[in-house]
């Protein structure tokens, strides 16, 4: 390509991960994933959404997952995360296939893999309070039950979201901005200490300033706790100083995949290359 994109022309600070352990095994591998969804009615329609996707992510590292609509990106985050089932595959957390397990044990397995929703008005209830809300993950996994510990740990889930405790924890969603709710978000899924986030569109419903300043975020807390990342993204702006690999889906295929500045600057499918021509059109409009 002859022109390059930034990320709303601002860069983020980067830091590539360690990749001096050769030995280092990943922290998560997806083999042969399948999905697809059945249609109900008379005329029954099958439309398959994954088409044997694999891939795998090594600790501390963040992989994007970009496509257009409907391209099955959602779908892998939410199988990951137990929230769909999978029609055919593997998905291995530490060595540990996540799809073969029996409920319960799924269950406790839960707490190390959180994710982060598109939409922050949606996936906080209006009807409890932050430290309700950030509490929450905690009560749900049973990993503290004393009250005076776990409003401990709320306070510092807040204090490492930038929002101070005091200020916030008797609030409820409505008296927040977009950008305060999705750091809440953040702040509940860090507060099991999980292993991998899945961030699922966390920037598309906030504005240029903002979608800049929750990367920033994010990339120090998962630096600081050692957390892998799965982005998953429709912009591949977005990527280019957040994401140390990425892998392009079309149509529930990996159609191409690799170090984030090569795929965008040299991008060898026609679909990434279309990615980013659309881009470059809306950046000269």
């Amino acid at each position: 390509m002859s022109e390059s994109i930034g990320v709303e022309k601002v860069e983020l600070k980067h830091d590539q991960p360690d990749r001096d352990n050769q030995n280092q095994e990943a922290l998560l591998v997806v083999n042969g994933l399948k999905k697809t969804y059945r249609s109900s009615g008379f005329r029954k329609q099958v439309d398959p959404v994954l088409q044997g996707v694999t891939f795998s992510l090594m600790p501390g590292e963040t992989v994007g997952l970009v496509g257009a609509s409907g391209a099955g990106k959602s779908t892998i985050g939410r199988i990951i995360a137990g929230l769909e089932n999978a029609d055919g595959g593997q998905v291995f957390l530490e060595g540990k296939d996540l799809l073969s397990m029996k409920a319960k044990e799924r269950r406790l397995s839960a707490k190390s893999i959180q994710m982060v929703f598109q939409d922050p008005y949606e996936s906080l209830s209006s009807l409890m309070t932050i430290e309700q809300l950030v509490a929450e993950p905690l009560v749900i996994q049973k990993l503290e039950s004393d009250r005076f510990k776990r409003k401990k740990l709320v306070q510092k889930a807040l204090n490492d979201v930038a929002l101070a405790p005091e200020k916030y924890m008797n609030r409820y969603p409505h008296q927040l901005s977009g950008g305060e709710r999705q750091r809440v978000g953040l702040a509940r899924a860090f507060i099991c200490q999980p292993r991998l986030i899945i961030a699922d569109e966390p920037t598309s419903m906030l504005d240029t300033s903002l979608r800049l300043d929750l990367l920033q975020l994010m990339r120090e807390m998962g630096r600081r706790y050692g957390v892998s990342y799965l982005f998953v993204t429709h912009d591949i702006a977005l990527t280019r100083s957040f994401c140390d690999r990425l892998i392009v889906l079309d149509r529930g295929k990996i159609v191409e995949s690799g170090c984030t500045s090569d795929v965008i600057d040299h991008p060898a499918h026609p679909f990434t290359k279309s990615l980013i021509e659309a881009l470059l059109e809306l950046e000269h409009y």
